[in-house]
């Protein structure tokens, strides 16, 4: 039961973390010390079983998310990474193959470029037929590369994430 709790409450910050994000493209930093004060105090009360492999699991996100900020990608995203080390460390029944939150953050980023792929070809489809019954006698196809489409697209990476992080529990059903 205390792992539906931990989960549970880790999605309800997530979500609540990617309104954030849409609405302002910013994440405040109290939601993520509520997060973390959370995880700690379930480390502390024995919520979270405290064995050696959740320690690692937990130093392992925090050197990830830590890395993440140096890499360019957002520090909301790195502190998502490092709130959902402390709350869900690990999975159940993957526990000693990789640590949840690592695996949810590599969701995220294949979901991110799948979004950003498909944005892109949509935008060439819809920009092509939009020429196609403008011109329709011109038969004059725009030439426009995918790279040059999507090379100003913004998608938070907490969206994917969030997607990532429900994905991920479904798959581990």
């Amino acid at each position: 039961m205390a792992n539906v709790i931990n989960f549970f409450i880790c999605g309800v910050i997530l979500l609540v973390a990617m309104i954030m994000d849409i609405k302002k493209y910013e994440v405040s930093n109290v939601l993520w010390g509520i997060g973390a004060m959370i995880g700690i105090l379930f480390l502390i009360s024995g919520v979270i079983e405290c064995t050696a492999y959740t320690l690692l699991a937990i130093g392992l996100c925090s050197i990830f998310g830590v890395l993440s900020i140096f890499s360019g990608i957002g520090a909301s995203d790195s502190k998502a990474l490092l709130t959902m080390g402390l709350i869900v460390p690990l999975y159940p029944t993957i526990q000693y193959v990789v640590p949840f939150p690592i695996l949810v953050f590599i969701s995220g980023l294949f979901i991110s470029i799948l979004m950003i792929f498909c944005y892109g070809l949509f935008m060439k489809l819809l920009i092509t037929s939009i020429d196609g019954f403008l011109n329709p006698f011109t038969h004059n196809i725009i030439n426009i590369p995918l790279k040059e489409i999507i090379k100003d697209v913004k998608i938070p990476f907490i969206f994917p994430l969030f997607i990532g992080y429900i994905m991920v529990l479904v798959i581990l059903l």
